[in-house]
């Protein structure tokens, strides 16, 4: 019976015989260096790799080593990896057979998710870190990431140990390389972000002061890996990592409170008098307050009462208002009873001008006269009557006009003119002009007739029409159009105008609804965005006193109702109140809560047919 080798050697006689055998490049099949011409190319005789032998069944030379195929040269190579046989070297997508727990698919050996390929090719786990990975067990090799948050950056390039390497090296550039997350955070033992501790702007370990690699302002990044403010400054850092100064931790009012934070923001009071008011009063934290008609003194550190007579001061002790019936003499830098100067006077702004007279006096020309019984108007013992007052004849004194009347004779009711706003009717009143009229008259038919408009009025035949209830906020118009609009305010469209605070957070002064001219404190603006900002990051209700933040933005939120800080919420919540990604208490659009908690906080993950961008922070459609 004829064995292989014995019937490769009739061929090879037979086409020596025949003189068919043939050895021309090109003439065989490209792993043969002898074939026989009768039965062309696919026909050899003899392998032109040693490392190969003839498979009788094809007529062709196969490598012996099962992860080898032979290559364009005719030389036996390495298959990919991943494959354990293959039709062709080096190329991950011409795999025929794939190692144990690995599957064929399109000529490709994959894992499940997970796991990924190992050098020897079998699927073992990858990274904590990895959803997906080119390469088992090594952080830098992941095409997706446990946590949505991350993304794929360091891309690596993953290639045969030859040159030139095959073009299906590339097949990782770009697509392969370590998760990493969002600024202000680092990777847990979980695999999932985690915020940084709030000494540190970055680190390279999750709540950990001492992982920091990078400082807020005004920090400096010492060798242990920790953030302090610098040596050669009296600052200090408060828990949220801010460095402030040492000199000026609390204000002199203040009993207690955070080193480094808001100096006049008091945990307490060093007068037990004075109280705390906003911004947070109820939980402890606010200005120190003195009682009415005190200021304090910072030599004595307590309250002490104005000078006299005096219901407010400034903090040097220096009267700002007097009580009533006194004023301030700027010489003396005191408060004078108004009568010392300006007798029967009950309340005066000077030493020469009297307000308010006491009875049984007229005020006249900012002078308290006594008019006694009997006088005649006009002798030498008594002035005449001034504009206000009429001659009551029955008493021969001099008595005072009723409410706006400018001037009356014989009685009080009997108005020769008005005040301005008022117009006389037929029976000697003055009767208030409509709403918006500065001036007016009666007609002959016994109506008003507005002459002049008040500002923020308009003319509309003889009343006045209020521009605010014609057009939205609107402080100038025609009876057809808005003008202008006040301060703080914006033309929204000819008929109406808008709060520059309803559509520009902070805003207190604009002319469009884009860009913001002013802001109100302790907002600052952008003069790049025309938009104004809060100082402390992620906030969304800046407290006025205090310079702190009373509501953090969406994705940021406070530790406690005192806290005047925001942190940052896990990447993939809407809202939160604990840092986390199981912390979320609402999602973004096109996510569930998943798994919540007994307080409603759960893990945002995205519905099907989306995936979570890290950089929008949103779910997005999943590209096909």
């Amino acid at each position: 019976m004829y064995t292989q080798t014995s019937l490769l050697l009739l061929l090879i006689c037979s086409a020596l015989v025949s003189s068919q055998i043939e050895t021309r490049p090109g003439k065989c099949h490209h792993s043969c260096s002898m074939c026989d011409q009768r039965l062309g190319k696919r026909s050899c005789l003899v392998c032109k790799d040693s490392n190969a032998k003839l498979d009788p069944n094809t007529g062709l030379c196969v490598c012996r080593k099962h992860n080898q195929t032979v290559g364009e040269n005719g030389f036996c190579r390495n298959c990919h990896f991943s494959c354990q046989n293959c039709s062709s070297p080096y190329n991950s997508s011409a795999c025929t057979q794939c190692y144990p727990n690995a599957t064929l698919v399109d000529g490709t050996c994959t894992c499940s998710d997970g796991l990924g390929l190992t050098h020897s090719g079998q699927c073992e786990n990858c990274s904590v870190s990895c959803k997906t990975c080119a390469l088992a067990n090594n952080p830098t090799f992941c095409t997706s990431c446990v946590d949505p948050a991350a993304t794929i950056t360091s891309a690596r390039i993953f290639c045969p140990m030859i040159f030139p390497p095959p073009p299906e090296c590339q097949q990782y550039q770009n697509k392969t390389g370590a998760c990493v997350c969002p600024a202000g955070y680092a990777m847990g033992d979980d695999g999932y972000c985690a915020a940084c501790d709030p000494t540190c702007q970055n680190c390279s370990e999750p709540n950990n002061s001492t992982k920091c690699t990078g400082c807020k302002t005004g920090a400096v990044l010492s060798e242990n890996g920790t953030c302090n403010c610098s040596a050669n400054s009296t600052a200090v850092m408060d828990p949220y990592g801010n460095c402030g100064n040492a000199t000026k931790i609390c204000d002199p009012t203040c009993a207690s409170c955070l080193a480094g934070g808001n100096p006049v923001v008091c945990q307490s009071c060093i007068d037990p008098n004075a109280t705390l008011v906003e911004p947070y009063p109820a939980a402890g934290f606010g200005a120190c307050l003195c009682p009415n008609a005190t200021y304090f003194n910072t030599t004595i550190l307590s309250c002490i009462p104005c000078p006299g007579n005096c219901s407010a001061c400034d903090d040097y002790g220096v009267c700002q208002t007097c009580l009533d019936g006194y004023y301030f003499d700027i010489y003396q830098q005191l408060c004078i009873a108004c009568s010392d100067t300006l007798g029967d006077c009950l309340s005066c702004d000077n030493s020469t001008n009297c307000t308010n007279c006491g009875a049984g006096s007229v005020l006249i020309n900012g002078t308290c006269t006594t008019l006694e019984a009997g006088c005649t108007p006009g002798s030498v013992d008594c002035p005449p009557c001034q504009t206000g007052y009429y001659n009551d004849t029955q008493t021969n004194t001099c008595k005072k006009c009723s409410i706006a009347c400018l001037d009356c004779e014989g009685a009080a009711t009997n108005c020769t003119s008005c005040d301005s706003g008022y117009a006389l009717d037929t029976y000697g009143y003055c009767r208030e002009c409509p709403l918006g009229c500065a001036t007016c008259q009666y007609n002959s038919d016994g109506e008003f007739v507005c002459l002049d408009c008040n500002y923020g009025f308009v003319k509309n035949g003889s009343y006045c029409s209020s521009c605010k209830q014609a057009f939205m906020f609107c402080q100038v118009c025609t009876l057809d159009s808005c003008l202008s609009c006040p301060k703080g305010f914006y033309m929204l469209s000819s008929t109406a105008c808008d709060s520059c605070g309803a559509v520009l957070e902070g805003c207190q002064e604009c002319n469009v609804s884009s860009v913001c001219l002013a802001c109100k404190p302790p907002y600052k603006l952008n003069a790049t965005s025309g938009l104004c900002q809060c100082p402390v990051i992620g906030c969304k209700d800046c407290s006025i006193v205090g310079g702190g933040c009373r509501a953090c933005q969406p994705k940021y939120y406070r530790p406690n109702s005192a806290s005047q800080t925001c942190f940052q919420c896990h990447p993939t919540c809407a809202s939160c109140d604990q840092a986390g990604i199981n912390m979320c208490t609402s999602c973004p659009a096109n996510a569930l809560l998943t798994s919540p908690d007994v307080q409603n906080r759960g893990r945002c993950e995205c519905t099907a047919g989306f995936s979570f961008n890290a950089k929008t922070q949103s779910c997005v459609v999943q590209k096909a």
